[in-house]
């Protein structure tokens, strides 16, 4: 018996919010980040960072998994941040990673 078996990738989620580039003014400086649902994707896995004044120098947070389509977290500091998301399927297979959006606190 010969069997083929097609692994499929799940679509690339879209980002929804916050604007590329969006400046908030609030504080505490609690972060929504939200996309649309990815066809074949039953989870999530979200990359943030913090970087410096100038948007680079970026580093890390620890990656997240939500199964919803949206993420909301505390941001580090009155400074620019970035953000991006991929999808995951039931078995494991990831998206490409979304474009880097970034945002900024003034506060």
């Amino acid at each position: 018996v010969n069997r083929r078996f097609v692994i499929l990738t799940p679509a690339v989620p879209v980002q929804t919010s916050p604007e590329d580039a969006a400046v908030f003014n609030i504080f505490p400086r609690t972060t929504t980040l939200m996309w649309t649902a990815a066809s074949g994707a039953s989870s999530y896995e979200v990359r943030r960072q913090w970087c410096d004044g100038s948007g680079n120098n970026c580093n890390n947070y620890t990656d997240v998994t939500p199964a919803a389509t949206s993420y909301t977290f505390d941001f580090i500091g009155a400074q620019v941040g970035r953000w991006r998301v991929r999808s995951v399927s039931a078995g494991g297979v990831k998206s490409d990673w979304s474009p880097w959006r970034t945002f900024r606190h003034q506060q």
